[in-house]
């Protein structure tokens, strides 16, 4: 019995950012069964979707708020929910997933720094190589 499902980086990763499809469009995933044992899956013919995506909106729920950060540092740094889509969690768009793009928002909400770059405040289509999965977004 599977206990948890993890989506890792593919092997031959070399930007280091978490990705649930590989360069190859393998779909690559850690299933952490039971008894504490792991086991890698890929599955060839998946293809990255196009799909849209409100940057900052890491938890999904179309909203850009305090919920966000805590989410990302929860996925980061204590095993939480794998965000659906990784590009709206790369608040800072600097390409990485990492406590800065938590921070940057953060800055943004309590000192008025600049927001996050498009595609925020509203939708837009992620890159042909992004990791996002699925959105709160239903159009671009």
């Amino acid at each position: 019995m599977i206990a948890l499902l993890i989506f890792r980086a593919s092997a031959g990763s070399e930007d280091g950012r978490p990705r649930s499809l590989a360069d190859n469009g393998q779909l690559v995933f850690v299933a952490r069964f039971v008894d504490g044992s792991e086991g890698v899956f890929l599955f060839d013919g998946v293809e990255s979707p196009s799909v849209p995506f409100k940057r900052g909106s890491c938890n999904n729920d179309d909203n850009f708020d305090i919920a966000d950060p805590v989410f990302l540092l929860s996925y980061l740094y204590i095993g939480g929910e794998t965000p659906t889509c990784i590009e709206a969690c790369d608040v800072n768009g600097d390409g990485l997933l990492d406590c800065a793009d938590a921070v940057y928002q953060l800055r943004h909400f309590f000192l008025g720094t600049p927001p996050p770059p498009a595609p925020y405040p509203d939708c837009g289509l992620a890159a042909e190589d992004a990791d996002c999965l699925s959105s709160s977004c239903s159009a671009p």
